[in-house]
């Protein structure tokens, strides 16, 4: 690692403004008892300082865990919104009182239901398209004169089995945000067979067929739903009707012929499905020296940071990881009796490479963590770490305090089914360093931006 050289001028500049803060305090860790005072961090804005944390060794009152460490098994068979057909479906939801509405689904769930291995026993027609399938079956397939002559003449049909899915399904979930996935194991690896559902289904619905045949025999599939960090009957902001996931008349058989491989339909309450969640992926938040720490930046406090990765900075960063990490709650009513204009700024540096499907988020509360607004999805790798000053950048988190409780931020970090590889720089992971939240003395709104962040980055 390199750090940034400052210049005589910067240097006292760094320990003038790091005098200022040990002066007022402003690391505590209880902001009620900050006094507000204009600290020119950046002269353009002029903003009020409320709180401040550089990260250092004895940084205290933040908090960080694993979400996939408590996560319960919610896949079951059930009655509820059950499929027309029958009285049992598969839900991925559950009755809870504490959910809005009573019923739903949860903040940061990964709930899998695992078909059982599926025997297909014949040649597979492979890498054909839907369109030439059907085609090619329109005539005799169903019995009709090709057939009769085929038997007639003693000939074996062999032109192999094509292998499709179909099932129902009703899903209520965040859209854009919250997924269902249908997926294959492919090569040790599960991929998506269809787009994923989003949003609202509008009442049980048909999948038609879905072809299956270049999967493997065995034949491995999967229902897999994800749900984002905030936003769900758990927290309030998005009130499902009976999410998250409805699946029933599960069946797999031959297009050509209508030989059934596997078919469930819930009934009796009984399932030959398999509900699961993932392996939990640890807790990879801590504070580490000297890793990325935000050289022109570090106003001559200290050499430490919050790093989510390995002490190498070159494994393989696990996969399902779900690891959140939380700053101090601050109390702004009691510093400022009135609404005003507030924003968490920090210095960041990703090593999250483009096109993974690992990513982090940033969210916000100011009811006291009842309620989280999520502010951002991203994903980028920064390079080689040599200081904040070439890779870092500043973002800021905007909301407005309404004074009925305490503020945070909150930043999670995912990876998908792979884990997040080594990038550009041979590393993988986050590193979060100076946070601090300021409030516009002239309430005027200055919202972070991807193109702003671009800018102050490059």
């Amino acid at each position: 690692m390199t750090h940034t050289r400052r210049s005589l001028l910067t240097a006292l500049l760094a320990a003038l403004v790091a005098a200022l803060f040990t002066a007022l305090g402003l690391a505590a860790i209880q902001p009620e008892r900050v006094t507000p005072t204009t600290i020119p961090i950046d002269p353009i804005r002029n903003n009020i300082m409320l709180w401040y944390d550089p990260i250092d060794e004895n940084s205290e009152g933040w908090t960080h865990g694993d979400y996939t460490a408590d996560m319960a098994i919610e896949f079951h068979v059930d009655v509820y919104h059950a499929h027309s057909s029958g009285e049992f479906s598969y839900w991925c939801g559950r009755m809870d009182p504490a959910f809005s509405g009573g019923d739903g689904y949860g903040n940061s769930w990964d709930q899998r239901l695992l078909l059982p291995s599926i025997e297909l026993g014949n040649t597979v027609v492979e890498h054909r398209s839907w369109g030439s399938i059907k085609a090619s079956y329109r005539v005799g397939a169903a019995g009709g004169e090709d057939a009769e002559r085929d038997s007639a003449s003693g000939r074996e049909d062999s032109r192999g089995t094509v292998p499709v899915l179909t099932f129902s399904y009703r899903h209520d979930c965040e859209a854009g945000y919250d997924f269902i996935w249908l997926q294959a194991l492919v090569d040790g690896s599960w991929v998506n067979l269809l787009d994923g559902f989003t949003g609202v289904s509008g009442g049980w619905q048909e999948s038609g067929e879905v072809p299956v045949g270049d999967f493997g025999d065995p034949l491995h599939l999967r229902f897999r739903f994800v749900s984002d960090g905030t936003s769900s009957d758990e927290d309030g902001v998005y009130d499902s009707d009976g999410g998250a996931f409805h699946v029933d008349n599960i069946r797999v058989y031959d297009y050509v012929t209508g030989d059934e491989f596997f078919s469930d339909d819930a009934e009796g309450g009984t399932a030959q499905c398999t509900p699961s969640i993932p392996e939990p992926a640890g807790d990879w938040w801590h504070i580490h020296e000297d890793y990325c720490s935000s050289g022109a930046y570090d106003y001559g406090l200290d050499p430490f940071c919050w790093w989510c990765g390995d002490e190498s900075d070159s494994s393989l960063i696990p996969p399902g990881l779900r690891n959140w990490l939380q700053t101090p709650y601050i109390d702004l009513y009691t510093v400022y009796g009135y609404a005003r204009q507030c924003t968490f700024r920090f210095a960041l540096h990703p090593e999250v490479p483009v096109g993974q499907g690992d990513h982090w988020t940033e969210e916000i509360t100011w009811d006291s963590g009842a309620t989280w607004y999520l502010v951002g999805t991203w994903w980028d790798d920064f390079g080689a770490c040599n200081g904040f000053a070439a890779h870092g950048l500043y973002s800021g988190l905007a909301f407005y305090n309404n004074g009925t409780g305490l503020a945070a931020a909150r930043w999670t970090f995912y990876t998908d089914d792979d884990g997040c590889g080594p990038g550009a720089a041979g590393a993988a992971g986050i590193s979060l360093d100076h946070t601090w939240l300021e409030a516009d003395p002239y309430g005027r709104r200055r919202s972070s931006s991807w193109q702003l962040i671009k800018e102050i980055a490059r």
